[in-house]
């Protein structure tokens, strides 16, 4: 077993301990059932409650994957005819914790979207929509499939959309992301915002870390739906027990982000005990924020020549969004076998050659020693320094196997 896989217990036997530190700090007894009372008298308290019930059900599936991971660790590895059967066994593994990184990642999108909107009223509106939105689809699909509109059912939607909009008069829209406004008004709106733009709203609130680990809709959203829903066409994926070990810690890191997060929403300082080592070890693991400005800060700058999965190229424009992500524009050195001139990268997809500026001085500088007088041009240094790189890209193709 490496040590990466030896973790895993450690971690979820921490967010468990977590999670029941945090309850006893809410003051809810875990084998009550009568917690849904709170949702009235204390709407903050019910929806962390039910937060940390889905934390430990994350657990319980990590457990169980992992479980199935040590058993499996030393397994040699298939003959080719089990090859098949083996890839699906562990994908089927991985599908099951997409899961539960999908509902984290939604749990934690709502916790920083909380922090700046942390009391009563705004959990209540909250709470509010989302049961709103949850009747009203009761009630379409008994009309669309039985054709049963239920009065009390229905009175039921006008009770709470009345409750929503008597709410919202109290409520600054800037804090509501999970809410819809009205283009002009900005008057908060009795239905929940597309999951899409309220990713957008609060990505640009979230810290550092957290951004490292959302990163983006597609990465967040998009690849665990990819696992869930089925596709009329889809490529088999080959995946072997570190992909299973990756999906694991997945997960686990997601748990430990939540726990950290509800503590700062509960106003939880001078942390001990579980709570204390989560938050130090998001806090002392730079990894993912190294990773991070690797992927969307780039130490390339305008003019440097950079390998692209097309060719040699050179950087042309730097353009950054509002996320602080850069897109580098690239120009290609050579003709790309797609007649493509200028091709737009993540700054994940290429790899810096050489920086233009660095070539040109040092360019200039050896030929002005070998001659003081002479002025050479800095437009031929650079077609120069263009077709070395063309050169150099030429023998690395010819070593590559």
């Amino acid at each position: 077993m490496t040590e990466k896989q030896a973790e895993h217990p450690h971690i979820y036997e921490l967010v468990m301990q977590g999670s029941y530190e945090l309850r006893r700090a809410l003051g809810i007894d875990d084998s009550s059932y009568t917690v849904s009372v709170s949702n009235a008298n204390d709407p903050r308290k019910y929806y962390l409650h039910n937060v940390l019930n889905e934390v430990d059900k994350a657990v319980f599936g990590v457990m169980f994957a992992n479980s199935f991971l040590v058993d499996n660790i030393n397994t040699p590895p298939p003959i080719e005819s089990d090859k098949q059967l083996n890839n699906k066994i562990l994908q089927t593994k991985i599908d099951e914790l997409s899961i539960w990184r999908r509902k984290l990642i939604e749990i934690l999108i709502d916790l920083i979207g909380f922090r700046k909107a942390n009391n009563k009223n705004y959990y209540s509106h909250y709470n509010c929509l989302h049961e709103l939105a949850r009747k009203k689809k009761e009630l379409n699909d008994r009309i669309d499939f039985w054709g049963c509109n239920n009065k009390a059912l229905a009175q039921d939607i006008h009770l709470l959309q009345q409750s929503a909009e008597q709410q919202a008069i109290q409520l600054d829209p800037i804090k509501c992301w999970y809410a819809n406004k009205e283009k002009l008004t900005q008057k908060i709106q009795c239905k929940l915002s597309d999951e899409k733009e309220c990713f957008k709203k609060i990505l640009l609130q979230a810290k550092k870390h957290e951004k490292a680990l959302l990163l983006s809709y597609r990465n967040s959203f998009g690849k665990p739906s990819e696992l869930l829903h089925s596709k009329r066409i889809i490529d088999e994926t080959n995946v072997d027990l570190k992909d299973f070990s990756h999906a694991i810690q997945g997960v686990c890191v997601l748990c430990l982000h939540v726990i950290s997060t509800v503590k700062d929403l509960l106003r939880i300082h001078n942390v001990k005990g579980a709570i204390k080592k989560i938050s130090n070890a998001i806090k002392k693991n730079a990894y993912p924020v190294l990773l991070f400005n690797l992927r969307t800060k780039p130490k390339i700058a305008v003019g440097d020549f950079v390998a692209t999965p097309n060719g040699p190229a050179q950087v042309k424009k730097v353009s950054k969004t509002k996320f602080g992500y850069k897109t580098l524009h690239v120009k290609f050195l050579m003709t790309s076998p797609s007649n493509i001139e200028v091709e737009e990268y993540l700054a994940e997809e290429i790899q810096l050659i050489a920086p233009q500026k660095l070539l040109k001085n040092e360019v200039l500088r050896i030929l002005t020693e070998a001659s003081p007088n002479l002025k050479p041009s800095v437009r031929h240094v650079n077609i120069a320094i263009k077709k070395q790189v063309i050169e150099l890209w030429s023998l690395i193709e010819k070593k590559d196997p």
